[in-house]
């Protein structure tokens, strides 16, 4: 969580980490006093990854 804390990981990676789903890490995040680091540069890479993956079906 420390690592995520100092936005040295991504969410995924610190959920995979500490052996829970996605989820379940954002469940806890308001009990660890953790932000969500998800800002405009995090959503153009989403939208981007979404665009490419509706475009190879």
């Amino acid at each position: 969580m420390a690592a995520y804390r100092a936005e040295g990981i991504t969410l995924s990676r610190a959920a995979e980490l500490a052996g829970l789903s996605t989820w379940d890490f954002l469940a806890l995040m308001p009990k660890e006093q953790l932000e969500l680091h998800y800002g405009v540069c995090e959503f153009e890479d989403d939208l981007q990854m979404l665009e490419q993956r509706v475009s190879s079906k």
